[in-house]
């Protein structure tokens, strides 16, 4: 399991596209909060620190 961030960014698409018909997606939103929860978990198990995943959330106020 790689910890190079760009890698396991182009694991994680990789994993998408093989999972995709698995998901029912109504909006690109899901797919965002998909690819991130593989994200925060591929990161967990590769026992990387220092790397973080944030949401765009455009304007809203997270507070």
């Amino acid at each position: 399991m790689s910890t190079d961030f760009p890698v396991l960014f182009e694991e994680a698409f990789a994993w998408l596209r093989e999972h995709y018909n698995g998901f029912c997606f109504y909006t690109e939103r899901d797919v965002v909060w998909t690819v991130q929860n593989h994200l925060i978990y591929r990161i967990s198990m590769a026992g990387v620190l220092g790397y973080s995943i944030f949401i765009d959330v455009g304007d809203a106020k997270l507070a």
